[in-house]
């Protein structure tokens, strides 16, 4: 969504056009000299028009200048091909100086007024280089900005810069402008309006804005203490499609009202090294808060509104590595980066992100979002989050979704929320770009830099609908966390699900499907668990509660404990295998209970081969009995066939335990498969039970 975006530093703007000066005399007025020097400067820096209708005195330190006008023209190639040919031009119809006094440093200005309309133009073209039917295509732009009624106290307007002509700095010499304007101090500056008419763009679309009540307190030092717009319009105008198949759209966008507090520029401008490192303030915020009230959005086939959204602690970490921009724009505009070496551009890449990578939002709100659209209706009542930066969330969150869509379908939600989130370093994912060039198939150690890590997701509250179907998914609530990385692998995970429901509709597997109604299931309810934990001291992995229970069908758990995992089988999955060299098993157990849906197939396989569920009981036990191959006969086999019996005709509870004297290394369990099946029982204590 586009934010109010007026001028920030409302008639500031309109002031820069005359005010500023190098030196003035102590005998004449000090503002009409100031007006007259910098209408002499506007000629000498390329101003085909600089003039005004009358300029009087007004008081011994003050000035009235009617019907400036000052116009530049704008024709130069553009490195990529074509130029540029337009003009810009100023009207100033009227504006009042009072309490003018010139220091050495440049000019205060105890009182700036501009009542009535001035108007900014920009209008020309961007012609193509291009060849055949593209060649000297021109594609206009029209662009108006309109300011009323502005007014500035208590200002000081430095020097102007002076600009080297450098054939080396096409770019860069420019930005001492920038830094000029740091230097701007003022107590307010104010406008009853802002008005922005993009009339004509090359992509052919159409715009206006209109900012209301522009006010600006405490300017000084490129900060802003605070700045306000009591009301806010824009709309855009664009087609979709081309030819007979194009669809003229509209947006509108409002906002009753919006007040941000503790701007500041310069972490930018150090940013892009345009102001030193070296600064005195070394803060990096960029933003203390801001908050937007009463937003609404009209568009093609709906609306929607936002209550409040509110920010803060916007900022730009001082110690990320500063990308040189005027070097990175001269070099573009002296056509040398056509010709820069492929290291180069990479770095240069990586440079860039890895500065996007410092900037953070401490928090965002959103309040009372509300959807009203063809085929979509619905609500949120709030989301938001904290700790936000392109390398990770510390912590975000969705309440209270509540949407219906075609045909009745509904979708609500109470609250979805994750944090510890951790994303890549954003350089890393030019690493993996360069890794899979040429086709080439990145490895296991350029991907693993790039994965996620995800420290909690909590989703509680899900309801899907569709009346029509009778059918439901629903969802009481899911957790998941994990901890105690290792690149990027976590040594603790742990997930619970709670009545998770879904139509039977849903299985692929239709006798699973068939099996279930003839039970009466038509929704599936189940709850599951699942706990993993490697401790680095004791290198045990630990397996507990894994578990899933099927409402009215089943229940199972297995708890296992694996010992000797060194921690090389995390840092280095590669070489997992051999690192399991060492891994032992150290104890278990897999259990299953309440199985109805284990007494349901028993009957239907039971019909489809005419006999009684107890016969079809005995054979299945003796076939696990013998699937045990030479560790039939021994007594594990003999407790085997008779589990499985009792299980399969009462359907209570069986239990696998695991309980060995001492650790088996896994590596003598996978020999022994071949060697000495039979032992295998008695060297891992396999015991087997079934409840009567």
């Amino acid at each position: 969504m586009m934010m109010p975006r007026g001028n920030t530093t409302a008639g500031i703007g309109l002031s820069l056009l005359f005010l500023s000066f190098a030196s003035t005399s102590s005998f004449a007025n000090p503002a009409t000299e100031a007006i007259k020097e910098w209408f002499e400067r506007l000629r000498g820096l390329g101003a085909s028009t600089a003039t005004y209708e009358r300029l009087e005195e007004r008081d011994p330190d003050g000035a009235t200048l009617i019907g400036a006008t000052i116009k530049f023209p704008l024709v130069f190639d553009l490195p990529a091909g074509g130029n540029l040919d337009a003009a810009i031009t100023i009207r100033i119809p009227e504006t009042h100086l009072s309490d003018v006094e010139p220091v050495p440093e440049g000019l205060n200005i105890g009182n700036w007024e501009a009542p009535g309309t001035a108007e900014f133009h920009a209008k020309g073209a961007i012609v193509e280089k291009g060849r055949g039917d593209t060649a000297g295509k021109a594609y206009p732009f029209n662009i108006v900005v309109k300011q009323t009624d502005a007014l500035t106290t208590d200002y000081f307007l430095p020097a102007f810069p002076r600009i080297d002509d450098d054939p080396n700095k096409p770019i860069s010499r420019y930005f001492e402008w920038l830094r000029w304007a740091v230097a701007i101090r003022g107590s307010e500056a104010s406008s009853k309006n802002l008005e922005i008419f993009s009339k004509e763009m090359p992509d052919g679309s159409q715009s206006y804005d209109r900012y209301e009540d522009i006010r600006s307190v405490g300017i000084s030092n490129g900060q802003i203490e605070t700045y306000s717009i009591g009301n806010f319009i824009s709309e855009q105008t664009f087609s979709i499609g081309d030819g007979a198949n194009a669809v003229d759209m509209t947006i509108r966008q409002e906002a009753e009202n919006s007040i941000s507090r503790g701007l500041d520029i310069k972490p930018i401008l150090r940013a892009f090294s345009i102001m030193p490192a070296d600064d005195a303030n070394q803060e990096g915020t960029i933003l203390e808060t801001s908050e937007i009230n009463g937003v609404s959005v009209s568009f093609h086939e709906g609306k929607a509104a936002i209550q409040r959204i509110g920010m803060g602690g916007f900022s730009l970490d001082p110690a990320a590595k500063a990308f040189d921009l005027g070097e990175f724009l001269d070099s573009i505009a002296l056509g040398e980066l056509e010709n820069a070496s492929e290291e180069e551009l990479i770095a240069k890449a990586r440079d860039g992100l890895a500065l996007l990578g410092g900037m953070s939002l401490s928090y965002l709100d959103i309040d009372a979002v509300a959807v009203e659209a063809t085929n979509l209706n619905g609500v949120i009542e709030s989301m938001g989050g904290q700790g936000l930066s392109y390398e990770g969330v510390e912590r975000a969150f969705i309440r209270g979704v509540s949407f219906k869509g075609p045909d009745d379908i509904s979708f609500g939600l109470k609250r979805f929320e994750l944090s510890g989130l951790e994303l890549a370093e954003l350089p890393r994912y030019v690493d993996l770009v360069v890794a899979s060039a040429g086709g080439h198939e990145p490895g296991l150690y350029d991907i693993l830099p790039v994965i996620p890590r995800l420290g909690r997701l909590d989703i509680e509250g899900l309801d899907i609908t569709a009346p029509d179907v009778a059918e439901n998914i629903s969802l009481e609530n899911y957790r998941f966390s994990a901890s105690g990385f290792i690149d990027p692998i976590p040594t603790e995970v742990t997930s619970r699900t709670d009545k998770l429901s879904f139509p039977i509709s849903l299985l692929e597997d239709e006798d699973a499907r068939a099996l279930l109604e003839g039970m009466g299931i038509t929704q599936i309810t189940y709850d599951d668990e699942l706990r993993i934990n490697w401790d680095e001291e004791t290198q045990d992995l630990t397996l507990e509660r894994l578990s899933f229970e099927m409402k009215d069908g089943i229940k199972a758990r297995a708890d296992l404990v694996i010992g000797g995992i060194p921690r090389l089988a995390f840092e280095r999955p590669d070489q997992a295998q051999a690192a399991l060299a060492t891994a032992t098993i150290k104890g278990g157990t897999i259990e299953i209970s309440d199985a109805r849906v284990i007494a349901a197939m028993m009957e239907k396989e039971a019909a489809k081969a005419n006999m009684s569920t107890d016969t079809l009981a005995h054979g299945l036990a003796d076939q696990a009995q013998n699937a045990l191959g030479a560790a039939a006969d021994t007594d594990f086999g003999n407790s085997l066939r008779e589990a499985v019996r009792t299980f399969l005709t009462n359907q209570k509870r069986i239990e696998l335990s695991i309980k060995p004297d001492s650790p088996v290394p896994l590596a003598q369990v996978i020999g022994m498969l071949v060697t000495a099946p039979d032992q295998l029982p008695e060297i891992l204590g396999l015991e087997i039970k079934a409840a009567q």
